[in-house]
């Protein structure tokens, strides 16, 4: 059996079979899927995936790329969406020193933001974390601290991870 934990099912690029597509991966064995939201938008999107098929779950976040549209009302936005029953994390959130296109600090701020917001919510993250992890972990680290009980056995998955192995069993230490 085989859960795809990041799936980005509501990209243009399979709109001409994106029905076909699913059922190859479920005929394939995938279980599960869980698509992924990036914006509100997307975010959206997803949902709509999720209700229409029964082996499909959503995320919802704001990609770390997109932090520079990210408005106080979205934190709202996205409460609502996750009181969803398919939505299984917030996400995909993190740092992405990478691209340019925002600035670390305003990625810092919603970064901060949306992990506050998954332990209020009890949901797990999956994070995006890309040539940033000297920010990610520490961050990681102490936000694993705070969480209730129920969410520290699984807190999120770490994704588009490009640190060295020592990263990775760092933030396996922290939990």
């Amino acid at each position: 059996m085989f859960f795809d934990t990041h799936a980005h099912l509501d990209y243009d690029l399979f709109d001409e079979d994106r029905e076909a597509m699913i059922q190859r991966a479920f005929d394939g064995g995938v279980s599960c899927i869980v698509t992924i939201g990036t914006d509100v938008d997307s975010a959206r999107r997803a949902i709509q995936l999720a209700e229409n098929y029964p082996n499909v779950y959503a995320a919802v976040g704001l990609h770390p790329t997109d932090a520079r549209k990210f408005d106080e009302a979205m934190i709202d936005t996205f409460s609502q969406m996750a009181s969803h029953k398919k939505i299984v994390a917030i996400g995909e959130i993190g740092l992405d020193y990478y691209w340019k296109e925002t600035p670390p600090e305003i990625q810092h701020h919603v970064f901060r933001k949306m992990i506050r917001l998954a332990a209020e919510l009890n949901k797990p993250i999956i994070i995006h974390n890309r040539e940033a992890s000297e920010a990610v972990l520490p961050i990681l680290e102490s936000w694993v601290k705070t969480l209730p009980d129920s969410l520290k056995e699984r807190p999120g998955v770490l994704h588009s991870f490009s640190a060295p192995p020592e990263y990775a069993e760092r933030a396996l230490a922290a939990g």
